[in-house]
């Protein structure tokens, strides 16, 4: 399990990252979603977001993208709305910043 992504609680699963209802949303986060999600749902499949994620991250695993998934999908439909996406991707950016400040 990738620990450096997934929120903990006390049992061995993780807990999902609750975001805010409303979400300030870059237009930025805003186009790379629109431009990514291809279904017609207004929702970001696994197959979606990993084609995005890995444009920003390339160390991303398969498994560490599908945890984070699970993390941040607040629904559980095995989807990601913007709003849960948007909080996903800011995070995923903020850790691929601090590893390379520390490198």
């Amino acid at each position: 399990m990738h620990s450096s992504f997934l929120f903990h609680s006390s049992s061995t699963q993780s807990r999902p990252y609750t975001p805010s209802i409303m979400s300030d949303i870059s237009p930025e986060v805003q186009a790379l979603f629109d431009q990514h999600e291809l279904s017609g749902d207004r929702q970001l499949n696994f197959d979606e977001l990993y084609d995005l994620i890995i444009k920003v991250d390339s160390t991303i695993t398969e498994d560490t993208l599908q945890d984070l998934m699970d993390s941040f999908d607040t629904n559980y439909n095995d989807k990601l709305s913007l709003n849960e996406f948007s909080h996903l991707y800011k995070m995923v950016v903020e850790r691929k910043k601090e590893r390379e400040a520390k490198a």
